[in-house]
């Protein structure tokens, strides 16, 4: 079978179908798409981080209610453009945004990185506290502006 690895999704030749990303397997989950196959790879062989092997997930094409189409999401999660745009209140920005404010946060934690939180109306934004005037500056007229 010919395939390749892009974040976490496998790409087959039936197009994007599959993921080993258990963020992208929880949100297309929250959304109401259908889990059709799980797959657990264990060998030594497979380089993994994970003692317990390699999770594979595939999932419906289609959210069960037909709002989302499962390559429109995977194309989404990396959308920069969208996932910041102020105008975007799409339900599935909101999933994709929790799971990277997550991450962080975890960071935070695990790396003692001091972040600095600013607010605009219901906007909130985490920034290393060590970043530049600069960077400080254009966050707070993008929360602003758009």
């Amino acid at each position: 079978m010919n395939e390749k690895t892009k974040n976490g999704v496998l790409l087959g030749i039936n197009g994007l179908d599959r993921t080993q990303n258990v963020e992208i397997a929880a949100c297309l989950s929250t959304l109401g798409f259908e889990l059709l196959e799980l797959v657990r790879l264990k060998s030594p062989a497979i380089k993994s981080a994970d003692p317990d092997g390699i999770v594979t997930w595939t999932f419906s094409p289609e959210s069960r209610d037909g709002k989302y189409k499962l390559k429109d999401v995977l194309a989404a999660w990396n959308n920069e453009a969208w996932l910041t745009d102020p105008a975007t209140t799409d339900p599935l920005a909101f999933i994709i945004c929790a799971f990277r404010n997550r991450q962080r946060h975890l960071d935070y934690i695990k790396k003692g990185v001091a972040m600095v939180a600013f607010q605009t109306g219901n906007r909130w934004a985490l920034v290393p506290e060590n970043c530049s005037e600069l960077t400080k500056k254009k966050l707070k007229n993008h929360m602003l502006n758009g």
